[in-house]
């Protein structure tokens, strides 16, 4: 019989089992010695068995400890069991409100809850109503795949419609409960030890401050939602009504008045067409060049189906796309593959693409500027295209030809309490010979409408605190080289928080409630590994926010973002190492809207540092796998093994 010394010995490392070998094993030693004297041999088999004394008391010490895997605990549920998480979303625009509908029909078991500014959801649906406010993607592209609304009135539906869409889509869905309004987040900070983030918020109607937690933070701030004001000296000095579009007051009637815009961005390229036929006196001041599209070719074919030269669609065309799913389908998969076509190929530079574009848009705004060729030189660029954006218009170069409207191209001098004084003539008139002095010219106005645009910096409003005490409103600072993101979707030191439209982003590539689902559904995936794995955090490794960020650089000279002169609000002011030189595209991503999409339908788990709850062997990377149950066999009578029955998390 084999004593449980014997046993044990099996198990040991190989010398320790050549040092304990008993009595009966001697003989062979002594055979293989017998060349050697009786007091050799005997020294031998002295030392051989204090070896084995030594030995003997090793293993009599090693049977007094427990092995190694009996200080692990198994975990009583089965595999496959989501351990609940609270997730608090910041902003309830597109991107807030499909993440809340996606966790809401995807991840049972998460608590998740939004904090909103605004009085009303919306986003920038809510916060821009300004005349003429409107998508500039059809419609029916610009809304959820999941949630697809057939009676869109308009081809470029306007912020009210979109707006009511959002709030259909709140209720059908009944989200509405797990939406704060007006509570603004003030703070968001990591707390190491309680492995959850702390976020601070204050209660805008009632003034009251609370403190909630967060297993995982998501903003969804967009960066269209932080307006800002023309640097002009004595703007707040003026007397009349100063508005920004971001901030149209409802009760602002503009008819029969001397206004003034201020800017040639989208919005203004909007507003300047909506409100010029109904004022006396329109002066639009705009700082520089840029591009306008005539309609591309998914906006020509919405149009076939419009009543005469309206954007509206007929009665007709709305009843047969509500009754006939094939046709709406068929419509959708058009556009969608139109506008694809058309987007990224104009954008790489030294191409037949690119050319054709700058030849076609150049003929296009020659010819809307016909009747004032004094414009052409003052409007059109010479910088590539897309090199800022592009915006489409049918009717905002004609109405700059109208004879109410005055284009001012010269730079703005100051505001007074009641206009503003430009430095030289305008560029309405043919130019005269006046020498060599400058001119100044004062423009008595009603309004002021500043559509100078949003703080693009990608910086969060409020401080985001993560690892290490790290702000990342530090971090992606211009004096720091500016925003560097992980896939646009998450920040390096920032543990379990994910930025929807974050820097190199597809802001130019697709409407946007549509590539919201696929950053909805990237972020699903990281919050059911942390559900399922038990993971306590996961953040991006610095290596590969350094990677990732390196190849969009090395791209970006193919492309007309990073064209020379172009400014605008693509690409940081800074250089990579902080001081003033070579700017960085920091707002698009390196690619096709299909090439950014394949992109994130892999997670690259690889890329991710992961961390655990707990202490010692309970970090046990595959604790997850349970009592050897599987969600779906076990039962609510404990028959999986465990006391009493296992939540599945059903």
């Amino acid at each position: 019989m084999i004593s449980k010394k014997a046993r044990l010995s099996r198990s040991l490392p190989l010398l320790l089992k050549s040092q304990t070998r008993t009595a009966h094993h001697l003989p062979l030693v002594l055979s293989l010695t017998k060349a050697h004297s009786i007091s050799q041999q005997r020294r031998f088999i002295q030392h051989q068995a204090l070896q084995a004394r030594t030995a003997s008391a090793a293993a009599d010490k090693i049977v007094d400890i427990k092995p190694e895997f009996e200080k692990y605990k198994i975990q009583e549920q089965p595999l496959g069991q989501l351990r609940p998480l609270r997730v608090i979303i910041f902003g309830a625009g597109v991107n807030g409100l499909n993440m809340l509908y996606t966790l809401r029909k995807e991840a049972s078991g998460v608590d998740c809850v939004i904090f909103e500014k605004n009085p009303e959801c919306g986003g920038t649906w809510y916060e821009n109503r300004y005349p003429g406010c409107a998508s500039d993607d059809p419609s029916h592209h610009y809304q959820y795949t999941h949630s697809l609304n057939p009676s869109w009135s308009s081809v470029f539906a306007q912020a009210g419609e979109i707006a009511q869409y959002l709030n259909d889509f709140i209720d059908k869905n009944g989200l509405r409960s797990s939406i704060h309004c007006n509570s603004s987040v003030t703070s968001a900070q990591w707390d190491e030890e309680k492995n959850k983030w702390i976020i601070a918020v204050k209660n805008e109607a009632m003034g009251i401050a609370s403190e909630e937690e967060a297993d995982v933070i998501i903003d969804a701030t967009g960066i269209f939602n932080d307006y800002k004001w023309p640097e002009l000296n004595g703007l707040q000095s003026f007397k009349g009504h100063l508005i920004h579009t971001a901030n149209w007051p409802s009760d602002f009637d503009y008819r029969g008045k001397n206004v003034a815009v201020l800017g040639n961005g989208a919005s203004g390229v909007q507003i300047v067409p909506a409100i010029q036929p109904h004022v006396k006196k329109l002066v639009h001041c705009i700082r520089s060049k840029t591009w306008i599209a005539p309609p591309s070719k998914a906006v020509r074919y919405c149009h076939q189906h419009t009543i005469g030269s309206t954007n509206l669609f007929s009665e007709e065309w709305m009843k047969t796309l509500a009754s006939d799913s094939d046709a709406y389908k068929k419509f959708l998969e058009e556009i969608d593959n139109m506008a694809r076509e058309e987007r990224f190929r104009t954008i790489l530079t030294n191409t037949t693409s690119a050319q054709s574009s700058i030849s076609l848009i150049t003929a296009y705004m020659t010819s809307q500027l016909s009747t004032h060729p004094h414009l052409i030189h003052s409007l059109i660029p010479t910088m590539p295209v897309g090199c800022r954006r592009i915006t489409s218009s049918i009717n905002y170069l004609s109405s700059l030809c109208s004879s109410n409207v005055v284009v001012e191209t010269s730079p703005i001098k100051t505001i007074t309490s009641t206009g503003l004084v430009i430095e030289s003539k305008s560029d309405s008139n043919p130019p005269t010979q006046t020498g060599t002095e400058t001119e100044t010219l004062h423009e008595d106005l009603d309004a002021i409408i500043c559509a100078t645009g949003f703080n693009t910096s990608f910086l969060p409003c409020f401080p985001i605190i993560g690892d290490a005490g790290l702000n990342l409103q530090d971090a992606w600072s211009e004096e720091m080289g500016g925003p560097r993101a992980y896939m646009s979707m998450m920040a390096e030191g920032m543990p379990n928080y994910f930025r929807i439209l974050g820097p190199n982003g597809p802001l130019a590539h697709g409407a946007v409630p549509r590539l919201s689902t696929h950053m909805c559904i990237y972020v699903l995936s990281h919050i059911t590994k942390m559900r399922l794995e038990n993971y306590s955090s996961i953040r991006p490794l610095p290596t590969a926010v350094r990677d990732f960020n390196e190849h969009i650089q090395a791209f970006m000279p193919r492309t007309a973002w990073a064209g020379r002169g172009c400014g605008g609000w693509y690409r940081s002011k800074m250089g990579g190492n902080g001081k003033e030189g070579e700017e960085r595209v920091t707002a698009l991503h390196p690619g096709s809207q299909t090439h950014w999409e394949m992109m994130l339908e892999r997670v690259r788990w690889e890329d991710f540092e992961y961390r655990r709850a707990g202490a010692g062997r309970q970090e046990n990377r595959f604790a997850y796998l349970g009592n050897g149950f599987a969600v779906g066999e076990v039962s609510d009578e404990g028959d999986d093994g465990s006391e009493g029955g296992a939540d599945n998390g059903k």
